[in-house]
This record gives structure tokens, C-alpha cells and sequence, in this order.
């Protein structure tokens, strides 16, 4: 799996199929400053990767499988993919629906979560979300990769892999992926709806 579209030397090499399109969001509760104001991809990585400042609250999500942190707009955890980078001390590591939650009632907070978790509260104003680039999460700035923290969900085979016949690539990539089961399934784990190609 990657998180982006595979580059043209890739392509050469690998089949793909697009899964579902997301984004990575940072959301604070309404009449946040932020809101208004945005910040560039640079300053929310540095959010995420420095220390949390007095009087502040970060939260980053959990794995729903481990508690483990998850790795969001290229700030890698402990671990991840092979990765040394951390989150800042004092980052707090919960659910996603929890960090939502705890912005939703501290003007001090920030939670960087999937745009599939927090669009239900953002749309109904209980959270606000924070502009990367000028740029807010959306059906159109995600689909076209114009957020500047888009996610493009891609699977990957190897064309030359000795035990993928080119049939089981075939089924595999363009039919079992894209089954109406498991699109039901991209559209509801983890509570979010994430968007379908």
C-alpha cells in the first residue's frame, strides 16, 4: 500500500489500483484563529514533530489495532516503515473520535486526524478545520490532490512477482478490490467514510 499514486519508473514495474482518496486534517474548536488564519504543511508537520508548548494540547490518532501512533502528513513515528522520527513530547496519542472530542470543548487545542473522521463534526461546526496552504480538505481538493495533504490509498503488485500469475493480479487489482464488499468496507471501518475513486 501507498499513500500516494505510483511514479512513472514505477508504474514500469508495478500494477496499482486507487482504493480511496482521504486527507490528513488538523481541526480546532470553532473561533479558533487558526481556522481563519491556516497554516502551511510545513508549520502543521512542525506541530505534530515538536514539542507540545505550555498551556497547549496536541493530539495525534492511534492505531485502532495497537494504540500505536499513526504517521500523519510525513511526520513518521517510532517504528513506522522503517522510520526514526518521532511525535513531540507531549503530543497526545487517542482515537480519532476522541481527539475531535477533546477540540471540540478547548480553545488551546489542535488534533491532527483523517479528514474521513472529522468531516461529520466539522460540517456540523462543532470543530472548525485549520487551512494547509490556503487549502481546506474536500471532495474536489482530494480527489484532485490540490490539498496539499491529500491521500491517495494505492494497492501495489508486482508485475514480476513469481507467485502473482498475471489472472490472479487481474482479479485481485480489478475485481476483488473494487467488489461492492469491499468498497462498503473502505466507506466504513474505522467509523469514517472515506472517499471511493
Amino acid at each position: 500500500m501507498l499513500d500516494r499514486p505510483l511514479t512513472p519508473s514505477e508504474k514500469e514495474r508495478f500494477d496499482s489500483t486507487l482504493l480511496w482518496v482521504d486527507g490528513d486534517v488538523r481541526v480546532a474548536a470553532p473561533g479558533n484563529a487558526l481556522c481563519t488564519s491556516g497554516r502551511s504543511l510545513a508549520q502543521v508537520r512542525a506541530l505534530l514533530a515538536r514539542p507540545a508548548p505550555a498551556g497547549e494540547h496536541v493530539y495525534a490518532p492511534a492505531s485502532p489495532y495497537d494504540g500505536s501512533p499513526v504517521a500523519l502528513s510525513g511526520v513518521r513515528t517510532q517504528g513506522t516503515y522503517g522510520h526514526a522520527g518521532v511525535y513531540g513530547a507531549g503530543v497526545r496519542i487517542v482515537s480519532e473520535q476522541s481527539a475531535v472530542a477533546a477540540v471540540a470543548g478547548d480553545p488551546n487545542a489542535v488534533a491532527a486526524v483523517a479528514w474521513s473522521a472529522a468531516r461529520a463534526a466539522v460540517a456540523a461546526g462543532s470543530v472548525c478545520e485549520i487551512p494547509i496552504d490556503g487549502v481546506k480538505a474536500g471532495r474536489a481538493s482530494l480527489l484532485d490532490a490540490s490539498y496539499p495533504a491529500s491521500v491517495q490509498a494505492t494497492f501495489v503488485v508486482s508485475r514480476t512477482h513469481p507467485n502473482f500469475a498475471p489472472w490472479i493480479i487481474d482479479w485481485y487489482l480489478h475485481k476483488y478490490m473494487r467488489s461492492a464488499k469491499i468498497s462498503r468496507l473502505l466507506k466504513t471501518a474505522g467509523g469514517r467514510e472515506r472517499l471511493l475513486p
